[in-house]
């Protein structure tokens, strides 16, 4: 059989809708036969409806999920109807979907899902206050694939307070990425601290300022095995710098994306304690976006460096030369949520 993709996509009018079942039953004989599936919705009726339809199923070829809600139209609360509620569990293809290496969650959060045993790729994404799962569901979710390597977070995912010595085992998982929002606040943190990575090689932060860090890194958590460090836009003081390398001091791939980059900039240029005791003393590869930075304080970083921390490769945007560094070109990065390996 040929394999398809399909994309769903629900228009509500005044907030109530009676499917067409001549619709479905033109659609649903393919499910086996899916690769790709995106769910857009207008609310929670929507989503909890078209999970009903597709509950009986097995998705014996899927391997991408994705479930948002539609931009710009207000989001409202749980309205079950009893045709919609009748023989419903709310569980995402019960007969199973063998292959789900990725699953992107944007809005909502489901509390039953099919055996995720080859979940990859998971991304959660502004998750509504009122579908928040708990700490111990949403552990339940990050533990349910032993092979889950990449996750992805985007605001506030989780509701109420982190239990003491609450921890979130998941040691396949090689890349982590946080972005925040206004009202994150310490949830990074919390995050941070309850996640065990042995093996986490990359961490990304996304619109953090270093109050949202504190808590984690005043926690002096090593992280050894972490070689890849990209920080977007950051609000951070040199002294949330230090702590960053005290805590992960083994970078050797470093990106920056900073409209105001001279801080940084002068902190790495600098050693810490004595005259060897560089940040990121094994730091190979810098990347620093935009491209319009002042060339003068890249080359006095480089200089600093020189001999003791020495950086081999460069990557900054056109027109830039530094006879110490192989220089080379770095595009705008990719829209989140692309991972920062693609660059």
């Amino acid at each position: 059989m040929q394999a398809c993709s399909l994309q769903l996509r629900f228009n509500f009018i005044q907030q109530s809708w009676v499917p067409d079942q001549s619709v479905w039953d033109l659609i649903l004989p393919s499910v086996e036969r899916w690769h790709s599936l995106e769910i857009l919705v207008p609310n929670e009726t929507a989503l909890y409806t078209t999970l009903a339809h597709l509950e009986p199923f097995e998705a014996s070829l899927l391997e991408q999920l994705t479930i948002t809600h539609e931009s710009g139209i207000h989001i409202y609360p749980i309205e079950y109807t009893p045709r919609f509620r009748t023989g419903s569990s709310g569980r995402c293809f019960h007969g199973g979907a063998p292959r789900l290496q990725t699953l992107h969650l944007e809005g909502s959060y489901l509390t039953s899902w099919p055996p995720l045993a080859r979940l990859a790729n998971l991304h959660l994404h502004n998750l509504r206050r009122s579908t928040r799962p708990s700490w111990s569901r949403l552990r339940d979710l990050l533990v349910s694939s032993l092979v889950l390597s990449r996750l992805s977070i985007h605001g506030d995912i989780v509701s109420g307070k982190r239990p003491s010595n609450f921890e979130i085992g998941m040691p396949c998982l090689r890349s982590l990425r946080i972005r925040g929002t206004t009202a994150l606040g310490n949830r990074a943190s919390d995050l941070l601290l309850a996640i065990w990575a042995p093996n986490l090689m990359s961490l990304t932060l996304f619109d953090m300022v270093h109050t949202d860090l504190d808590p984690w890194l005043s926690g002096f958590q090593l992280l050894q095995s972490l070689t890849s460090l990209t920080l977007y836009w950051p609000n951070f003081t040199t002294v949330t710098y230090a702590k960053l390398f005290r805590t992960m001091p083994s970078v050797t791939r470093l990106a920056l994306m900073d409209r105001q980059p001279e801080d940084f900039l002068l902190f790495l240029g600098r050693p810490i304690s004595g005259l060897l005791d560089f940040p990121w003393p094994e730091l190979a590869d810098f990347a620093l976006y935009p491209d319009n930075p002042n060339h003068g304080d890249i080359a006095d970083m480089i200089n600093g460096r020189a001999g003791h921390a020495s950086l081999h490769r460069l990557r900054v945007g056109s027109g830039a030369h530094f006879s110490a560094v192989q220089v080379l070109p770095y595009d705008s990065p990719p829209p989140w949520p692309a991972w920062p390996e693609q660059l």
